[in-house]
């Protein structure tokens, strides 16, 4: 009886039935009581909880039972998400588990999105997952990134803005994230467009994730056909894959070039001058921007002026002595 006593005298008043639940929750908390999880078992009635009580209390009793949340955890995030059918949830949860889901995954994708609970899987969740395993990440992968991830990225957000925040959070982004998905039909939107811009600069240029991604906006193309002719004229002008993944990463917009009747001219020009293959490759490696001037109006008027000035500087010269 006198412990009874003393645990009342801790209570200072016994609390309104009206108390919301997670006022009960922090409550019984701050007084270290161990709250059984039989607290929250949903009370089994055909009527949905129509009161502000009854729908946090059912709303703490779903994220426990069906999310696998902590009482604790769920009292500390019901205040971003309530509902009053199981309905809505429990499709959310078969749209993770079908899509490869683990219930620790779902567990801890919850607590740090609650509001996900409300989303429609078939309009907004199950294109956002097929969009990630069109990149190439397996279920598994795309289960553990979305799990590591604050929120499910909206499918309209471009591939550089997904990897930059993806690079922000230090995760690890696989080579086959860039992979092209194999169609016939050539990429249309601008997500796809950018996809295949930086799927292209990573597995033909040789570039890092990291780098595509950098220079992603400089460059846009749909089809291989333009890059790949340029990347060829640059091998057969004995560039080596490392020089060329320097040229490009400096000069992205050579891509777009006319190989025939911008490129090779300029190459050509250069050996003319007395420049050996090696020689020219490894100028057009340094300097790329050579490659970006006009032939007839910029490069040739240029070396015209300095054989001028070398011949002036020797005429000088020779007077004076």
């Amino acid at each position: 009886m006198f412990a009874f006593l003393c645990q009342q005298s801790r209570l200072r008043h016994c609390g309104s039935v009206g108390i919301s639940a997670t006022t009960h929750l922090g409550f019984l908390q701050n007084l270290h009581l161990t709250i059984p999880i039989k607290f929250f078992s949903s009370k089994k009635t055909s009527a949905p909880p129509t009161t502000k009580n009854e729908i946090e209390c059912f709303t703490v009793s779903h994220l426990i039972n069906s999310c696998g949340l902590s009482p604790e955890i769920a009292n500390s995030i019901s205040h971003k998400v309530h509902f009053q059918t199981s309905d809505g949830p429990v499709s959310v949860l078969s749209c993770f588990r079908d899509s490869g889901f683990s219930d620790f995954q779902i567990s801890k994708l919850v607590h740090k999105s609650p509001s996900l609970l409300l989303s429609n899987p078939n309009k907004t969740l199950f294109p956002k997952l097929d969009f990630f395993q069109s990149l190439g990440l397996s279920r598994t992968e795309v289960a553990e990134l979305q799990s590591r991830l604050r929120h499910c990225g909206s499918v309209g957000i471009s591939v550089t803005t997904h990897l930059g925040f993806l690079q922000h959070l230090h995760l690890t982004i696989p080579i086959k994230f860039f992979s092209s998905k194999k169609t016939s039909a050539p990429p249309t939107t601008k997500n796809e467009i950018e996809c295949f811009t930086v799927s292209s600069l990573v597995n033909s240029c040789g570039l890092s994730p990291e780098i595509a991604n950098s220079i992603s906006h400089k460059v846009h193309f749909q089809t291989s056909d333009g890059p790949v002719s340029v990347l060829s004229c640059f091998r057969d002008s004995g560039l080596s894959d490392f020089q060329i993944s320097k040229l490009v990463h400096k000069s992205p917009s050579l891509l777009l070039s006319n190989p025939n009747k911008t490129l090779l001219p300029k190459l050509d020009f250069f050996q003319s001058l007395g420049l050996s293959r090696t020689e020219v490759a490894e100028l057009v490696a340094s300097a790329p921007f050579l490659l970006c001037y006009c032939l007839k109006n910029r490069l040739i008027p240029a070396l015209d002026f300095l054989k001028s000035v070398v011949l002036l500087d020797i005429t000088v010269t020779g007077t004076k002595k």
